[in-house]
């Protein structure tokens, strides 16, 4: 029998057959199920950029397989690394890098387009201009084909991680508007979505726990508070076992506060001590780890999971 050659295709629809996704809901926003099929047959060989969308969507992280791009795939990811980069230390740069990107990919480049505008989005956000953030997060939505970002069907859609971060970021606009019911609305979605696709470690690891916190605080409001306890508690042993400390002292704070509410003693000591760790942890220059703070995180976070 003749063996298969291994391509870009081959590996999109052995993952898509093995986690029973049809293709129609795989190459929804990306392309037509007809092209899908091609690219699955090999008569088609998708670009980069739609291979890794796909893949991502299914909770494959794209860098772990090498694809043969062209030149000028090559060239864009290049740039995109560029972006990347300054968006963190010099915003009009970015901006720049942007337009060179979008005078580059045309128009009618469908995931390009939507990488630029979240990517304008992005810095919009960081530059608390959260009503133009939100506007422009509705254009990356509308390449993504939602209609309705509240539908409760997207809860059963699947993500590339350009549009998970698209949603996630809305959703945080959103609320540091003061709009905490439409917010609440979006969290509660995307936290479905993680849930019904637990495969998708990645997305998961980055954005559930931070998901979890904010849901929190409506369990709090609704007076909810041992369902806050347990997402709160969940929220902090992922971020620990992950070593992440965005909105980790938030959430040690919200559980001390929570403990002396329901009378729950024993804990606040250890919780004090993790506080005391974070507080350690970003005492160094511009946000440096020093050395005393990382012994102190490894020693407490033993003693939390």
């Amino acid at each position: 029998m003749k063996e298969e050659k291994r391509t870009v295709g081959n590996l999109i629809r052995a993952v898509r057959e093995k986690k029973k996704i049809s293709r129609e809901k795989l190459s929804w926003g990306i392309c037509s199920s007809a092209t899908l099929m091609r690219y699955e047959q090999g008569e088609r060989i998708p670009d980069k950029f739609t291979a890794d969308a796909l893949l991502e969507r299914m909770g494959i992280v794209p860098y772990r397989y090498e694809f043969i791009t062209s030149d000028q795939e090559f060239q864009y990811r290049m740039l995109r690394d560029r972006i990347e980069k300054l968006q963190k230390i010099d915003t009009k740069e970015a901006l720049l890098s942007i337009e060179q990107y979008e005078r580059q990919t045309g128009k009618k480049e469908h995931l390009h387009n939507q990488y630029i505008w979240a990517k304008r989005a992005e810095i919009a956000a960081e530059q608390q201009r959260y009503s133009e953030a939100e506007e422009l997060f509705g254009k990356v939505l509308a390449y993504m084909g939602i209609n309705e970002v509240y539908d409760s069907e997207l809860g059963a859609g699947f993500f590339s991680a350009c549009e998970m971060r698209c949603l996630y970021g809305l959703a945080e606009v959103i609320f540091l508007q003061g709009d905490k019911s439409r917010a609440y609305c979006l969290y509660e979605i995307l936290k479905r979505n993680l849930e019904e696709h637990p495969w998708d470690v990645e997305k998961r690891r980055e954005y559930y726990p931070h998901i979890l916190y904010k849901l929190a605080g409506q369990e709090m409001e609704r007076n909810n508070r041992g369902t806050a306890y347990q997402y709160l508690t969940e929220a902090k042993s992922l971020l620990v076992e992950n070593y992440q400390i965005t909105h980790l002292g938030e959430i040690c704070e919200l559980l001390q506060r929570l403990q002396r509410e329901m009378n729950e003693s024993g804990q606040d000591g250890e919780l004090d001590d993790f506080i005391t760790a974070l507080k350690i942890l970003e005492a160094g220059k511009s946000g440096e780890i020093t050395e005393e703070g990382l012994r102190l995180w490894e020693n407490t976070a033993r003693r939390q999971l």
